[in-house]
């Protein structure tokens, strides 16, 4: 993973308000930038041997390379999911100027 950049964060809530909560401590420790919340959607996975149909509320989190693994911490921690979605994607390019201000607003250790 690159050392500067954008890095996109997916992960996925039940309820719209957990979603809400969690990217609200995130954004206040300025671990992220900013935390897109997509509407209700489907999801069809395996789980305990069977195949689950759920709605969940899919997020977006905007950060840099170095907040990925204290993210993941928190979200191991308090995420409500037993096995939350964890997906990193790492910005192959973005505009300049929306990866500065993505790197401004959550470069709490730097």
């Amino acid at each position: 993973m690159k050392k500067d950049g954008l890095i996109l964060i997916l992960t996925s809530f039940s309820q719209k308000e957990d979603a809400r909560s969690f990217s609200k401590q995130l954004l206040e420790l300025k671990l992220i930038a900013c935390a897109t919340i997509l509407p209700q959607c489907e999801s069809m996975y395996h789980w305990n041997d069977t195949i689950e149909i759920t709605n969940e509320v899919q997020v977006i989190f905007k950060t840099i390379p170095q907040n990925v693994d204290e993210i993941f911490a928190i979200c191991k921690e308090i995420h409500p999911y037993e096995l939350p979605e964890f997906i990193v994607i790492d910005s192959t390019q973005s505009s300049n100027e929306y990866t500065q201000w993505i790197q401004n607003h959550c470069s709490h250790l730097l």
